[in-house]
């Protein structure tokens, strides 16, 4: 192997192993930011019902609560929505029927969240909130689909502009150097002109001089 590629080899390496770190880098940090922006937005959700649940219960509105909770449970994301009173029975549901049951929204299920209603600092009953967890999951691995797809091109890319420059810097780094860079190339490779000259035979020679 030689010392062209030997360097190209490892520029090469070099490059994919700090691409390979940032890939994983941004997949995991991607993947963080993606839970956080869903648990931010699950958040907002579940303050809105808890505000609209006491402005309802204080002025004995059951219809604003009751269209409220059927406007969530439309929503693609939301798996089953209620509020619990105090005896731990429904005390409103989009289904008008299940009023007064049982419930088995349980908060300690992944997804699932609960928050206490209070009206004048008492606590009057809780509003929970599930999300349909299969759902949650397929957009999770969507986003990161498309997330990862948009670095990957760029990587794919950067990598193809990185091996370019490494095949360069290794041809350059390694040829020969030109004999105009190199005086005394230059005046090895110059040819040499030996002249000869014709004494006659008898012409008599000049005495060395002393140094």
């Amino acid at each position: 192997m030689t010392l062209r590629t030997r360097f190209a080899a490892y520029f090469t390496g070099v490059v994919f192993a700090v691409l390979g770190a940032a890939s994983l880098f941004f997949f995991y940090s991607q993947k963080a930011e993606i839970h956080n922006q869903m648990r931010i937005r699950h958040g907002q959700t579940l303050a809105s019902l808890v505000k609209v649940s006491e402005e309802s219960l204080l002025a004995s509105e059951d219809i604003a609560l009751l269209n409220y909770l059927r406007e969530l449970s439309r929503r693609p994301e939301v798996a089953e929505v209620a509020v619990i009173g105090a005896d731990g029975l429904i005390l409103a549901h989009p289904d008008p029927d299940r009023s007064g049951g049982p419930t088995d929204l349980d908060p300690a299920k992944p997804f699932t969240y609960a928050r206490e209603v209070s009206i004048q600092g008492r606590q009057v009953a809780e509003a929970r909130i599930a999300f349909d967890s299969q759902r949650l999951r397929r957009d999770i691995h969507q986003g990161l689909s498309q997330s990862m797809g948009r670095f990957l091109r760029s990587v794919v890319l950067g990598s193809m502009i990185l091996g370019l420059l490494a095949g360069l810097l290794a041809w350059t780094s390694t040829r020969p150097p030109s004999p105009r860079a190199d005086p005394a190339a230059a005046a090895s490779s110059r040819p040499v002109s030996h002249a000869i000259i014709q004494l006659p035979e008898n012409a008599p020679l000049a005495p060395a001089r002393a140094l």
